[in-house]
């Protein structure tokens, strides 16, 4: 209980290090017998999942290198009372904002080094944001022994050693240190809409400046249509941008439960926006899918939207147009087309429908499975033809 692995398995053993074989035994029980003996990290050896026996090595001293092998799996031992200990500091910068990473002294190594391991560290430095995330010792040269890498956090964590990571004083270089520049506002910021056709739509502001739609999702949109009050959001979409617009925000990655979109890890800059602007529909209503059918010279046959987004025809197919046409009123599908036969569907909308998958006894396509938040291209609209009249060459079964 409490026991840690950071990160999750490394792929690989330690050299330079005590080892003591212990026998066959699972990742818990190899945990568990390691950590009552002092030791600092473990080994399995022939590791298959964490349910199988292994061959578990118990290892002391924290100086080893590490060698990468398919054949094993490290980790070092932790709590999470262990795991809060540690000084972060910027190191190289103009300023106590900026700087190359380091954690009791040793620098943070810059693989897999990203912008939710760079918000962790600015909420630990006492900032309330991120500008830039630095790699490879963009503020100067470092030690070449490093006290952490591939660090994986998930921008919730309160402080760096909070994060999954490989923490063994690995050797990655002098050229690889981890950076960042935090942002220097002093209060926080709110979420606004503008330009819209009511006060549930529109291009989303924060703190006077447009957001940048690059990487905007619908778990982004999500967070902005709670933070303003509405239970739901309908679409996320990407608005033109005009020249005389001012953005200072881009790359939201938001898990969706968050009650603000400043809480979710971001970027915060005045650089040049090459995309359009961030934009959401929100509805003061729960959700409740519609089919639509979109573009025919009649009711019954379009490209199909599913609660106003467009479907992309990625797997589409006869059953899924099936329960399309059954969901409408229909007895019969008379075609199933794709490609946007009935003209280009909108590429603004982001939380698209794709990859539909029903088996044909559903009432309605929102039964079916299918991937969300997908761009659908303009030229990839799924459409259908359906029809009460019964088909030519239709077989049906009588008098049984």
């Amino acid at each position: 209980k409490g026991l840690t692995c950071c990160p999750a398995l490394a792929k690989g053993y330690s050299n330079g290090l005590t080892k003591s074989y212990q026998g066959e035994k699972t990742l818990i029980e190899c945990m568990q017998t390691c950590k009552d003996m002092n030791s600092t990290s473990i080994e399995l050896q022939n590791f298959q999942s964490e349910k199988d026996k292994a061959r578990c090595y118990c290892n002391s001293g924290t100086q080893g290198s590490f060698s990468s092998s398919s054949y094993y799996r490290s980790c070092l031992l932790d709590t999470p009372e262990e795991r809060k200990e540690g000084t972060l500091t910027l190191v190289g910068g103009s300023g106590s904002h900026e700087g190359n990473v380091h954690v009791n002294g040793m620098p943070v190594c810059s693989y897999s080094w990203d912008l939710p391991d760079a918000w962790v560290t600015c909420k630990q430095a006492g900032y309330l944001g991120v500008s830039q995330v630095k790699t490879n010792s963009h503020f100067g040269q470092v030690s070449s022994i490093h006290i952490m890498r591939d660090v994986q956090c998930n921008g919730k964590e309160l402080a760096l050693l909070d994060c999954d990571r490989y923490y063994d004083q690995y050797n990655c270089g002098g050229s690889r240190g981890a950076g960042v520049v935090c942002a220097l506002r002093e209060n926080g910021i709110s979420t606004s809409l503008q330009d819209g056709l009511s006060q549930l739509e529109g291009r989303v502001v924060l703190d006077g400046k447009f957001v940048c739609a690059k990487d905007w999702d619908a778990l982004d949109g999500q967070v902005a249509c709670r933070e303003l009050g509405y239970p739901h959001l309908v679409h996320v979409k990407e608005a033109e941008k005009n020249d005389s617009d001012s953005t200072g925000f881009s790359d939201f990655l938001c898990s969706g439960d968050e009650k603000s979109l400043s809480a979710c890890p971001h970027l915060e800059s005045n650089q040049t926006c090459s995309h359009k602007i961030a934009a959401v529909e929100c509805s003061a209503t729960e959700r409740a899918y519609e089919t639509l059918l979109v573009g025919g010279n009649s009711s019954a046959e379009g490209n199909v939207y599913l609660d106003g987004a467009p479907v992309c025809d990625y797997g589409w197919g006869w059953k899924d147009a099936m329960v399309t046409c059954k969901s409408l009123g229909y007895n019969f599908t008379q075609n199933v087309v794709g490609n946007s036969h009935y003209g280009p569907v909108p590429d603004n909308f982001i939380n698209g429908v794709g990859y539909v998958s029903c088996n044909g006894d559903e009432e309605n396509l929102h039964d079916c499975t299918f991937n969300e938040n997908v761009k659908c291209p303009t030229n990839r609209g799924a459409g259908v033809i359906c029809t009460n009249e019964s088909p030519a060459g239709l077989i049906t079964l009588v008098g049984g």
